[in-house]
């Protein structure tokens, strides 16, 4: 993941429209979103599909999800999964409804949460964002 990060902030791959990742150990995801936030990573403005996958990471990290929307972040980004991330629950899930309420990701459709800690909180505050953005399929 640090080889990703690096050569995407040193604008090497601009055209970049999709990232699948699995696996990710503890500090990638966070990382990777640091580096998609970054105003140098050209990529950013082009991505639109982010397969974050068995990750490693519990809310605390996963929050760097919806901040890194929310701080413009992948604005064309379509779909989003952070599917079979069983630490991942609702702070992850507030954050980025939070992002999309606050104008971030206009462009998502789809947002993948399958095998996840998801709670009440958290599909509540999801259902309320959808009856909100026509954009969700």
């Amino acid at each position: 993941v640090e080889e990703l990060c690096r050569s995407m902030e040193a604008g090497a791959m601009p055209c970049l429209e999709s990232i699948t990742l699995q696996g990710l150990d503890t500090g990638a995801l966070a990382r990777l979103m640091r580096a998609l936030t970054r105003k140098a990573t050209c990529c950013s403005a082009t991505m639109k599909a982010l397969s974050l996958l068995y990750c490693d990471a519990d809310d605390e990290e996963g929050e760097a999800v919806g901040r890194a929307l929310a701080a413009g972040a992948c604005p064309g980004l379509k779909k989003l999964y952070l599917n079979n991330s069983s630490d991942i629950g609702d702070r992850t899930v507030l954050s980025i409804v939070d992002a999309l309420r606050g104008g971030a990701g206009k462009q998502l459709e789809q947002l993948g949460l399958r095998r996840t800690s998801l709670g009440d909180e958290g599909c509540l505050a999801l259902k309320a964002v959808m009856l909100e953005c026509s954009t969700f399929a």
